[in-house]
């Protein structure tokens, strides 16, 4: 409708002969317009488009920022096993240099000899695919694939599969080459007289590599904390309305031929509810004030605002307050009542204003937050329509009285229910206003756990390349812990001398992490309108936590290297 662009806007479909003449069919489409918008979209990337106004049919499904966000995680929790495969293979070089050379000696090349050592651990890399696979068919049936929203059954992603079997490869290989040439650089008679288990060169490697593992797992920890924050802040933010005591329940499903307001009226009688009302929409979800009417004001100005129509008492059961005017009386079908936004952005909108000639303002309201938190308050209002609305009602808005609780409330609606609908297949969808908003933000619900298990799996990644690296440093350090207990340290002091180097790179690895963390947790939360500030804890408790597992483990594994006779570890020396 070219005179009113914002009321029922419709689909349309072009086939173009050329694709790359979008833009240009835009603007001639464009022009046509005084008021509003064309935007031509390729149909197979409207998946993506979070930003546009759709119903249910073709309302997006994935975001690609958080696609790539987890495409990001899952490439880092790579890095971070390949790290830990090349530490393990770098600490396993002094174990086997007087071996690899004593075979230099006897006539074996460097060539072959590092062939040999990369093989070695791209096989392992192999083995370690194949034993994936089985992993992963377990991981769909237990229902990650849903989580995702998507299936992983690997006989669907043919080339995903040749793909994660090249990656496995090539970690292997890159793991196993720069230990094995290390390990085969040395001259044998200079290796076969030495002890290189904790050569500086060595020792710096492990550091560096476990240092940005514990910077990785920082980030992530720190990260998944304040998306969880904001999932706290959606959760229990005020909005505007009684939201604790508001129960929903969708009448598609029940016959409409009056049954609307009887059902209503008998639900009125039940002592745990206060008040009923109807509604075109639910307040807090997805649906929440979709249409968009573009309307006359005082038959001058055309106004494009979002509409929820209601029943006249629904302000006073969901406990939007008026800020000026009155509210709908029964009398008031048709009428408008505005939100303060509203107010500011149409200069000319005021009490009593005409609405396309025939329909008042009676009143304004609060700014509620009737939609996502994603998006600043828009323009709506509030139509009342007493007079058809109970007789083809979507909702019924039922407020429960204070004091009584949300479950009772509902086991005594759901058993009225019961009774008064005789069809089960009819029975209406009851839920509490809390579980509206819980379906509402299903997809960030389903991210944040799906980070959680990604960062879970990211830092017990980590962890286990601490507790190996800790196990190499207590074996090789044995001849260094016994002199200094023959010379007077105690196990207390071997234990902290261990923790120490830890404590260090923990403290360095979150002083760069610290600030990655803080930009990656601030640039995801513009995505929100309304959100929660980063705060402090949500730094600490990374640092302390990893803190508390790294030294509990580092400490658990050097207790009994300390512990031990140093007569034992010299003799063995």
């Amino acid at each position: 409708d070219l005179h009113e662009p914002g009321n029922w806007n419709e689909y349309c479909f072009l086939r173009l002969t050329d694709p790359n003449a979008r833009t240009a069919i835009e603007s001639v489409l464009n022009l046509q317009l005084e008021k509003g918008h064309f935007q031509l979209v390729p149909l197979y990337t409207l998946h993506y488009h979070s930003d546009l106004h759709l119903n249910d049919s073709f309302r997006p499904t994935t975001e690609t920022g958080k696609t790539r966000i987890l495409l990001f995680i899952s490439l880092v929790i790579l890095l971070i096993a390949g790290i830990n495969f090349t530490n393990l293979y770098a600490a396993l070089c002094p174990l086997r240099i007087r071996s690899l050379n004593t075979q230099k000696v006897l006539g074996s090349t460097r060539r072959k000899l590092t062939a040999n050592l990369v093989a070695e651990s791209t096989a392992v890399c192999a083995g370690a695919w194949l034993v994936s696979l089985p992993l992963t068919g377990l991981a769909d049936r237990l229902g990650i694939g849903e989580l995702l929203q998507t299936s992983i059954r690997l006989s669907g992603y043919p080339g995903l599969l040749l793909l994660s079997l090249l990656m496995a490869l090539t970690i292997g290989l890159l793991s196993g080459l720069g230990p094995a040439l290390y390990a085969t650089s040395f001259q044998p008679a200079l290796v076969l007289k030495g002890n290189f288990g904790l050569s500086p060169k060595g020792r710096n490697l492990r550091n560096l590599l476990i240092g940005m593992q514990f910077t990785v797992v920082f980030t992530l920890f720190i990260y998944v904390l304040n998306i969880y924050q904001q999932h706290l802040y959606m959760r229990h933010s005020e909005l505007g309305y009684h939201k604790e005591r508001l129960i929903n329940i969708t009448m598609d499903k029940l016959n409409r031929d009056g049954n609307g307001t009887a059902y209503a009226d008998g639900l009125k009688q039940l002592a745990a509810v206060e008040e009923v009302a109807f509604s075109y929409d639910r307040l807090s979800s997805t649906e929440s004030g979709r249409s968009q009417w573009g309307r006359s004001l005082d038959n001058d100005d055309l106004i494009l605002f979002h509409v929820i129509q209601v029943s006249d008492n629904f302000l006073r059961t969901a406990g939007i307050a008026v800020t000026e005017g009155n509210d709908f009386t029964p009398t008031d079908a048709g009428s408008f009542i505005f939100n303060e936004t509203a107010r500011r952005n149409f200069g000319n909108l005021h009490l009593g204003a005409f609405i396309n000639g025939d329909s008042r303002v009676v009143g304004f309201c609060t700014d509620f937050k009737f939609g996502h938190l994603h998006g600043e308050i828009e323009p709506l209002a509030l139509v009342c329509n007493s007079q058809w609305l109970p007789y083809y009602p979507y909702y019924l808005v039922v407020r429960i009285r204070e004091g009584i609780p949300p479950e009772k409330a509902l086991q005594d609606i759901r058993t009225y229910t019961r009774n008064f609908v005789q069809n089960p297949d009819l029975e209406p969808e009851i839920l509490t206003q809390l579980d509206v908003m819980d379906i509402t933000y299903e997809k960030e619900n389903r991210w944040m756990t799906s980070i959680v298990i990604f960062c879970a799996l990211a830092i017990f990644i980590c962890l286990t390349g601490v507790f190996g690296l800790t196990v190499f440093e207590c074996e090789y350090r044995r001849k260094e812990i016994g002199i200094r207990k023959v010379l007077g340290a105690d196990t207390g002091d071997i234990i902290a001398m261990l923790c120490r180097r830890y404590v260090w790179m923990m403290a360095v690895s979150f002083a760069i992490a610290a600030p990655v963390a803080w930009y990656a947790s601030h640039q995801w939360l513009q995505e929100f309108a309304y959100r929660t500030e980063i705060l402090p804890r949500t730094f600490f408790i990374p640092l302390l936590a990893i803190a508390a597992v790294t030294l509990l483990t580092v400490v658990l594994q050097s207790y009994r290297t300390a512990h031990a006779n140093p007569a034992d570890s010299l003799r063995a020396e």
